[in-house]
């Protein structure tokens, strides 16, 4: 589900411009796996992978969307964390490392993206990136007012690029140097 610009951003991150960030990645909204595939290949051995989803689809399961993953992708080190991130308070959220990557295509709405980000945020190491799925697409206006309220609201937060389908935010005194990178 990347397209060709944001699959090479997320390349770089993860392998270049991340080089000498120590962390975990973390993804919200797994689906069928097709993300968590190239997030998983581009981890570093030492990394964790946690993929949080509520498979509440009929159509969608944990076993088939691991299947995936384990056909295309590498499945070490990863950790299901099968819940609704909404329902979660900051204090329920722990990783073993803080978060270099968090990858949000969870819920779409207004309140749903606020939240996350709110709560994930907290999670992040310093040098920690937020990729946001689908920001501006037209069909999901939740996604972009969500981010920007999040934004208003931790102005240490700001988008560094936007690529064909994601935001990329950082911590504000990383920005330029991320922006350097890309």
């Amino acid at each position: 589900w990347f397209f060709v610009f944001d699959h090479a951003i997320i390349y770089g991150i993860l392998t270049e411009m991340q080089k000498a960030v120590d962390g975990d990645v973390c993804e919200i909204g797994v689906a069928f796996g097709r993300s968590a595939i190239a997030l998983s290949n581009y981890k570093r051995d030492t990394d964790k992978l946690y993929l949080y989803d509520m498979f509440q689809s009929d159509d969608l399961s944990v076993e088939q969307t691991e299947a995936n993953i384990r056909k295309y992708g590498t499945f070490d080190k990863v950790e299901w964390r099968i819940t609704d991130t909404t329902k979660l308070k900051s204090n329920d959220i722990t990783f073993d490392k803080p978060l270099r990557l968090l990858h949000l295509d969870g819920c779409h709405e207004h309140c749903a993206v606020v939240t996350d980000l709110t709560n994930f945020s907290s999670k992040m190491s310093d040098k920690g990136i937020i990729v946001i799925d689908d920001y501006n697409d037209p069909e999901y206006p939740g996604i972009n007012s969500g981010t920007q309220r999040f934004l208003f609201k931790n102005d240490a937060w700001t988008i560094f690029a936007i690529g064909q389908n994601k935001a990329y935010v950082c911590a504000k005194e990383y920005a330029e140097v991320y922006k350097l990178q890309l």
